[in-house]
């Protein structure tokens, strides 16, 4: 469960902690004066192709033909103690020293992303009020977004997630 998790996430489906970090990327690599169009395809191609790495690994892993047991078997009784086993015998579960840390990582996955939560749903946010220092230099520097079109960023926003679908469906 926590590696869909982790994989809902890095795939950037909405409610996930990635879709609100990869979609602000998005929307500044198109709206930045130094982005544009051609910048945003570009991370969005990326995207997908994360989206269908990680859920062919995931299906595969937990939905695919199991691959420690059977002929790993057979050759380790025919092979007389020569090294020859492979197999780790039946798939069980990590002991809580592995699975505590990623439930933490599954509960981070999916709340992580809730902290700054994009202008165009709630406007301005605790978060956002928090990095304004850090975002002020970037545009006195010149390297702030553009004027900000609410309706381009949620079209935007619905093209990279059906991507994101896709490429899951793919896999």
């Amino acid at each position: 469960i926590t590696f869909l998790i982790a994989c809902l996430a890095i795939a950037a489906l909405p409610g996930f902690s990635g879709f609100f970090s990869k979609d602000e990327i998005l929307w500044e690599a198109f709206s930045s004066p130094h982005g544009g169009a051609a910048l945003w395809l570009v991370g969005v191609i990326t995207a997908a192709l994360t989206s269908f790495y990680m859920f062919r690994l995931y299906f595969i892993t937990f939905h695919g033909e199991l691959r420690s047991g059977g002929q790993a078997h057979a050759d380790a009784a025919h092979d007389h103690g020569h090294g020859g086993h492979t197999g780790h015998g039946t798939p069980h579960e990590s002991p809580a020293s592995m699975t505590a840390p990623l439930m933490l990582l599954a509960v981070l996955s999916i709340i992580g992303g809730w902290v700054g939560l994009p202008k165009v749903f709630f406007g301005d946010n605790a978060w956002g009020h928090f990095m304004e220092p850090v975002f002020a230099v970037g545009e006195a520097s010149g390297h702030g977004a553009g004027a900000h079109d609410s309706g381009m960023e949620i079209t935007l926003m619905a093209i990279s997630v059906v991507v994101s679908l896709l490429s899951i469906a793919a896999a």
